[in-house]
């Protein structure tokens, strides 16, 4: 039940009182709108661009589609990270953002769609989910293969009892085995993905 709240707060509006327009250091700026909420699900936020509508980049978008009932402060700030990121591009790219981290970014080639170009930029996410999981699984393989000793692991004090050693060398030799599927696994899945 709580978690369900936690998530409500997130995808619930949370509305301030801001007003239409605002000056800042001598420059009149215009509410574009209110956001979902601020740095916190708790906390009211508004979006404003400069009312002379000079020099804009994000306070010139248009919404073409809503989700969870508008942007929040974050969205806001992936926005900006990857306009700094798109900025350096010698042709179109795209930069996928994650509360303003890049966890992709691609970039045309030749002719390829738009499209395929936000694809790709999107798979690097996956390709680095992935990586980062293969890596990981193949550190603990090889922590098992050096346990496991070629078949001859040490003895412990309490497997006196031969059956009892034999059972644990089954064991690992089950887990490495369990781990080589998973590696196998994943290295699938990462082929899958377009290079």
């Amino acid at each position: 039940m709580a978690n369900q709240d936690l998530k409500q707060m997130y995808r619930t509006r949370t509305e301030g009182d801001f007003p239409a327009t605002v000056e800042v250091l001598g420059r009149a700026y215009e509410k574009v709108e209110d956001l979902r909420y601020g740095t916190n699900p708790h906390q009211p936020a508004a979006f404003y661009r400069p009312a002379d509508g000079g020099r804009l980049v994000l306070g010139a978008y248009e919404m073409l589609k809503t989700g969870k009932s508008g942007l929040s402060q974050t969205n806001l700030e992936d926005m900006h990270h990857a306009v700094g990121i798109l900025k350096y591009m010698p042709r179109a790219a795209c930069a996928v953002m994650k509360h303003c981290n890049p966890s992709g970014v691609a970039m045309r080639q030749g002719d390829q769609p738009l499209a395929a170009v936000y694809q790709r930029a999107r798979d690097a996410d996956a390709r680095r989910i992935l990586g980062d999981e293969l890596r990981r699984e193949e550190d603990k393989l090889a922590a098992l293969q050096r346990e496991y000793n070629n078949g001859e692991p040490e003895r412990l004090g309490s497997e006196r009892n031969y059956a009892r050693y034999q059972e644990r060398v089954a064991g690992m030799r089950a887990a490495i085995q369990r781990k080589e599927a998973d590696i196998a696994a994943i290295r699938r899945e990462l082929g899958k993905l377009p290079p």
